[in-house]
């Protein structure tokens, strides 16, 4: 189907200011100012791509800068994280490309898959674990494992003609066809390193960093792995009631939970090896790591030994720390925030914050923090404890000044 003015107005429309433009310079602003002029240009141009199958020189390029990790050793490479500056034009034909493929993918992919996609969240996989955390302590007949998967530079390894051929079996159109594959036909990037550019490199597999098309791309493809998890009748899920979990993912962060692991594991490595040689999905088995419930330290012993892959007493997913006991959960998660946050009041007091300073501090920087881990992991916990919160932030914001009111509830 052609594109329309309205999908590029739209998508304009959208494109955040004062991004760091790609190779040509243009901004996302010059294309906001100059949008009435520019759209018809640009429809043209894309749709000569959707039915030739070519994109311009300069939509293959991309500057790759490099910004270094916090509290790193600065001289090591791996300390610094690589951003892709890719042409406003691009990242225009791109989105609405994303728009469509958002629109299919909500259909197929399944919802064990949380990322990316409409109307699913982070926080729904995280629940869903720790719920079945508290539904594995009273079936203690049912040994668990839940393997939390770590997979070498997971978008960067992306083989294109697997991730190609999937999108081709979907049956998407020859036109959304024709458009990813003039984009993964071809690429090339330079480096700025020291502000000189460095000479041209081609890349050759992986998702594209910066693109939206990239993370759907990828979920599109993990989708296969997690098809073929699901469908192994080898692979025993946690049946609870008359459903069967056994993946959880928010994009590449992916947990694998089975029953009698001394029997599945080998299964469930296996699909993971035959994935990662058409795919190019590469398992980290010293990152990869498993918390088990129900289980004899022999029973442990011998699944660690079989899989290579060690079982641990807590393992972060998703920002939270998840134990096989979930009365860890405040002790692991909301009393080390507290902390933080305690520390950090400290540090603002003695700076010269205005009253609405003060209020504008907890509400962009604490509360958000708070919120994220009462949205993900609700608990029961007496209420002591947060209206000691409460007043600890109330004296941070009055600076011992009488409120003029109770804060009693």
């Amino acid at each position: 189907m052609p594109i329309e003015i309205e999908e590029i107005e739209e998508t304009i429309k959208d494109l955040k200011r004062g991004k760091a433009p790609g190779p040509d310079g243009f901004t996302a602003g010059y294309y906001k100012e100059m949008k009435s002029i520019l759209v018809n240009p640009l429809k043209e141009t894309m749709n000569n791509i959707l039915s030739k199958g070519e994109i311009p020189e300069t939509w293959k390029e991309a500057f790759i800068t490099f910004i270094p990790k916090q509290d790193a050793d600065l001289t090591q490479v791996k300390n610094y994280r690589p951003i892709s500056l890719l042409n406003t034009d691009y990242k225009i034909f791109a989105g609405i490309l994303a728009r469509r493929l958002k629109c299919l993918l909500s259909e197929i992919i399944h919802k064990d898959q949380a990322g990316f996609l409409p109307g699913r969240h982070m926080k729904d996989n995280i629940r869903n674990i720790v719920n079945m955390l508290e539904y594995l302590s009273v079936r203690i007949d049912k040994q668990v494992i839940m393997m939390f998967v770590d997979a070498e530079k997971a978008f960067d390894n992306v083989i294109w003609d697997f991730m190609l051929k999937n999108l081709e079996h979907m049956e998407v159109g020859k036109d959304f066809y024709n458009g990813v594959k003039a984009i993964y036909t071809e690429q090339k990037a330079k480096l700025i390193i020291n502000n000189s550019v460095t000479e041209e490199i081609k890349v050759q597999k992986g998702t594209r960093q910066g693109c939206p098309l990239s993370p759907l791309l990828f979920i599109m493809v993990l989708e296969i792995l997690l098809n073929s998890i699901r469908q192994n009748g080898k692979i025993k899920g946690v049946e609870v009631g008359q459903n069967v979990y056994k993946t959880k993912a928010f994009a590449d962060d992916l947990v694998i939970m089975t029953e009698d692991p001394t029997i599945t594991m080998a299964e469930i490595l296996k699909e993971i090896d035959q994935f990662g040689e058409v795919a190019g999905f590469r398992l980290n088995k010293r990152k990869t790591k498993m918390i088990v419930k129900n289980m004899d330290q022999s029973i442990i012993e011998t699944i660690q030994h079989q899989s290579q892959i060690g079982v641990v007493k807590k393992v972060k997913y998703l920002g939270i720390w998840l134990t096989p006991k979930n009365i860890d959960l405040f002790k692991n998660n909301y009393e080390p925030m507290w902390r933080e946050i305690r520390k950090d009041l400290e540090m603002w007091g003695r700076l010269k914050l205005s009253f609405w300073g003060r209020i504008n501090t907890i509400k962009m920087n604490v509360l958000p923090r708070l919120l994220f881990l009462f949205q993900t992991i609700p608990i029961i916990k007496g209420s002591r404890t947060f209206k000691q919160w409460q007043r600890v932030l109330s004296r941070f914001i009055w600076q011992g000044k009488s409120l003029g009111f109770s804060l009693n509830c």
